[in-house]
């Protein structure tokens, strides 16, 4: 889902809207339970979500950045607690009411469960002032090395210890390094992303046969997605610089199809998106197949997310509801 990390705006680059519509739909995806194919095929989409959040980052010359934390806490933190507020007073309402934990961890981001992503996508938004602070006087050759440093170490660090509450506060140091790396991205020359992405797919292709060896079977990178390891980000590294260099050639053939619009309005509301799609989640359960599954969640959380973008467009006035109510 984006964070909209732009902090001044510039004329939207519609591109990055289809790659973020492949990333939530990726996500959608993998929770309408397809077969092993698809959730392999699917690995990147988290990896490609923050690294857009990044790449949207237009640097923070002359901004003040309490405004820039107040105003990011604003709009990324209190669409989840209205949320939240609103679906546990209908879960309460309909059937049940979830343990005061389940709620409580929702709240914090601290659950397992769907809003762990948004845990990452806002840590890392409000720590991008330093980020790019930190980064930016890098050149292409620096951004790698700390990025190949960091995510080597990460892995060392999870291969030698591993707890819940430990893999929950260190995971964010692998997507931190995919954050520097789409932060920075635009120093890179086409010939450069190419070589990375050559080399993430032969870290992977390696890792896959390995893991292949080991157990005999085939071993999906989502295995390895708790906290990422190597063999995930790397999948999710190549597939991401896939797409990004040829998102242009992508935009095109979306513009042929006659899906620009539709991928426009999907890609510049996903945060919403994707927080509607959480109780559809649960209603549709294990009814159906795959396929009609994901029909069904994306669908009904589209149709949400069209009315309630409809209602904010119409009779709402206040900047800062339009900003919590309309992403």
């Amino acid at each position: 889902m984006t964070t909209n990390m732009d902090f001044k705006l510039n004329r939207r680059d519609t591109s990055i809207d289809i790659l973020r519509f492949i990333a939530i739909s990726g996500i959608i995806l993998a929770h309408s339970n397809p077969g092993t194919f698809l959730t392999q095929l699917r690995g990147f989409d988290v990896v490609l979500m923050v690294f857009l959040s990044a790449v949207c980052v237009k640097g923070f010359d002359g901004v003040n950045t309490q405004v820039y934390l107040r105003k990011r806490s604003v709009r990324l933190i209190l669409p989840v607690w209205i949320f939240f507020s609103l679906y546990y007073i209908g879960t309460y309402l309909v059937y049940y009411l979830p343990p005061f934990n389940d709620i409580f961890a929702s709240f914090t981001f601290t659950s397992d469960l769907y809003v762990w992503i948004i845990r990452i996508l806002v840590a890392l938004s409000l720590l991008s002032p330093i980020i790019w602070k930190h980064t930016n006087p890098l050149s292409a050759t620096g951004v790698v090395v700390i990025t190949t440093t960091g995510l080597i170490l990460s892995e060392l660090l999870f291969e030698s210890y591993s707890s819940r509450w430990f893999d929950m506060v260190f995971m964010t140091i692998p997507y931190l390094m995919i954050y520097i790396l789409g932060m920075n991205i635009k120093k890179f020359s086409l010939n450069q992303l190419w070589i990375l992405a050559i080399i993430a797919s032969i870290v992977f292709i390696t890792l896959y046969i390995y893991y292949w060896n080991q157990a005999d079977r085939i071993i999906t990178t989502s295995e390895y997605k708790y906290p990422p390891r190597l063999y995930y980000t790397s999948y999710g590294i190549a597939c991401t610089l896939l797409l990004w260099i040829c998102r242009k050639r992508i935009e095109r053939l979306i513009g042929l199809l006659h899906l620009s619009q539709f991928t426009k309005f999907v890609g510049s509301h996903t945060y919403w998106l994707y927080l509607w799609h959480i109780p559809i989640v649960d209603v549709v359960g294990d009814a159906f197949t795959p396929a009609i599954r994901f029909i069904l969640i994306f669908g009904i959380a589209l149709a949400c997310v069209t009315i309630q973008s409809v209602v904010v467009t119409q009779f709402v006035r206040k900047q800062i509801l339009i900003s919590i109510f309309n992403g």
